[in-house]
């Protein structure tokens, strides 16, 4: 909540609580949240007052993990993985079960029970996660979906089971709740997954049902990570735009279209609004790196901005079950007690001397400065970096140039 709330402060229209599990064998992470028991009621309820304080909105995303986990993590609570088919993933490398009728009715329910708890907490809305191999996207992907029941076989076929899942979300919320789906517009598996074609098939049919307020539109999945959160210099900036300006002209006015894709820099998001290439910018690890890179750009403080440089710290301590933290932003995950406004001024002001212009030199140096001493940072070679300077001369690694100029901008303030 804490993390959150610094997020909304900043200036952030719109936040979505990631991958909240709608059912006990959905669940992939230690500390998961299980959306389908009504003792989150309380803490949405929390989280959305927090948002709601500073003018943004809040909603919660609904997934299950599929293939994509360890029937054992829980040890007290182990259980086979249910999947769409006996296909494992490529990261955790376990054979799942098929669901059965039974398995899949459940799920459905699940997603409907974690809706109505989120809109009873005072969330705004709920996304489907059906994107990234997770169960829906598994069923969605014919690499995945190898069935031969009503709910594989076609594009049409495939989509059965998000659109079951869409109607009970209505079914239990009503009309007046916001409601999308996320969707891999590619999966970047060539023949073997959700191609270009047929996510525009995907987009007709979701749109055509009337079910979604929006499509968020993003790409990859576990065996392009690469992809699906690109790293420093793996895809260029805003790669996934033109799937969201296909998907507009797909979908026209029957419902708002979302795009994420190293999407970092301010400018560039106003450009794809600009554009009409979509209606609404991620830019979660932007905002990872800096809660305000909003209000900074609409006060033209663009140059204070702590700006991502895709080291992807975050993701792959995600992946590790570790806390989520940056290697830019140390407040990031500690913003009850280092957010905006906790830093305080010295009583008494010390001159002190930093040895070494590398990262750790130079960010001690911008803090204390920050807190009122007199600093002087004393470098031997020519320029401030470190072994970032060797790091950047890599093939595909000069955004750590981007990490020494976060870092020494505060040095000439």
């Amino acid at each position: 909540i804490d993390y959150y709330r610094e997020r909304a402060r900043g200036g952030a229209a719109l936040l979505v609580l990631e991958q909240q599990a709608v059912h006990p064998a959905g669940m992939n992470y230690y500390a998961g949240c299980g959306a389908w028991e009504r003792r989150v009621i309380p803490q949405y309820e929390k989280l959305a007052e927090a948002v709601h304080h500073y003018g943004c909105k809040q909603f919660v995303q609904l997934f299950a993990c599929g293939t994509q986990g360890r029937g054992t993590m829980y040890i007290d609570h182990w259980r086979p993985l249910w999947a769409a088919s006996r296909v494992p993933s490529v990261v955790y490398n376990e054979i799942p079960m098929v669901m059965e009728q039974e398995q899949i009715d459940e799920i459905i329910k699940g997603f409907g029970e974690s809706a109505i708890n989120a809109r009873l907490a005072g969330i705004d809305g709920v996304e489907i996660h059906a994107a990234h191999n997770q169960l829906v996207g598994e069923f969605l992907s014919p690499g995945f979906n190898k069935r031969t029941d009503r709910y594989g076989g076609s594009v049409r076929n495939r989509c059965q089971f998000a659109i079951e899942i869409a109607e009970q979300i209505r079914k239990r919320t009503g009309r007046d709740f916001t409601v999308g789906i996320r969707l891999s517009f590619d999966e970047f598996l060539g023949a073997g997954g959700v191609t270009p074609e047929q996510a525009e098939e995907q987009l007709e049919i979701f749109a055509t049902s009337g079910l979604f307020d929006f499509f968020n539109i993003s790409g990859g999945g576990y065996h392009t990570l690469h992809i699906a959160v690109a790293p420093m210099g793996s895809m260029p900036e805003g790669f996934m735009v033109p799937f969201a300006t296909r998907t507009k002209e797909i979908i026209g006015a029957r419902a708002k279209v979302f795009i994420v894709g190293r999407i970092i820099d301010v400018r560039m998001a106003e450009e794809i609004l600009a554009d009409n290439a979509a209606d609404m910018v991620a830019m979660t690890r932007a905002h990872i790196a800096d809660p305000f890179i909003v209000t900074k750009a609409r006060e033209g403080r663009e140059d204070d901005t702590i700006r991502c440089v895709g080291a992807n710290v975050c993701i792959s301590r995600l992946i590790e079950n570790r806390e989520v933290v940056c290697v830019m932003n140390p407040t990031t995950g500690r913003e009850r007690q280092w957010g905006e406004g906790s830093l305080k001024k010295v009583s008494r002001t010390k001159n002190i001397a930093v040895v070494g212009g590398g990262p750790a030199g130079m960010k001690v140096a911008a803090l204390a400065a920050k807190r009122g001493h007199h600093v002087v940072l004393y470098e031997q070679e020519q320029e401030l970096g470190g072994h970032l300077n060797v790091l950047k001369r890599l093939p595909t690694r000069q955004g750590w140039q981007g990490a020494i100029e976060n870092l020494s901008r505060p040095l000439s303030k």
